[in-house]
């Protein structure tokens, strides 16, 4: 199984990649990880996505690790509807919003996944 888990469902009409980290991310990981993420995108092409970032076990990641993880951002921003970060985390947060800065949308940052699913339910999609 790769680190992190990831997983794809729909919910309320919406398209959605999961992962869920574990630790520390390190670069080797991210990477595996990258290239099923591209492998979803490829096989929906005409679909825009929704990402989470289930980081509440999620303890750091490798410098290396985010910057390939914003790099992909950069590359695929036009198949993603909005990123929402699941975290409690100070360390998460900041690096959620580092990230946010090469991205084209901004990330929302929640406690819970049932956040998420609520704020789309009542169409509080990332603006």
């Amino acid at each position: 199984m790769p680190v992190p888990e990831i997983e794809f469902s729909e919910k309320f009409g919406k398209y959605y990649l999961k992962f869920k980290f574990y630790g520390k991310l390190k670069k080797d990981e991210a990477a595996e990880a990258i290239k099923i993420w591209d492998e979803y995108f490829l096989k929906n092409k005409n679909r825009k996505i929704i990402i989470i970032w289930h980081c509440l076990e999620m303890t750091g990641y490798e410098k290396g690790a985010r910057e390939i993880w914003q790099k992909t951002l950069k590359k695929m921003s036009n198949k993603i509807e909005g990123i929402w970060v699941i975290t409690n985390s100070s360390v998460i947060r900041m690096g959620a919003s580092l990230i946010s800065l090469f991205a084209a949308y901004p990330i929302k940052i929640v406690s819970t996944e049932d956040e998420i699913y609520d704020n789309i339910k009542n169409n509080k999609m990332v603006e």
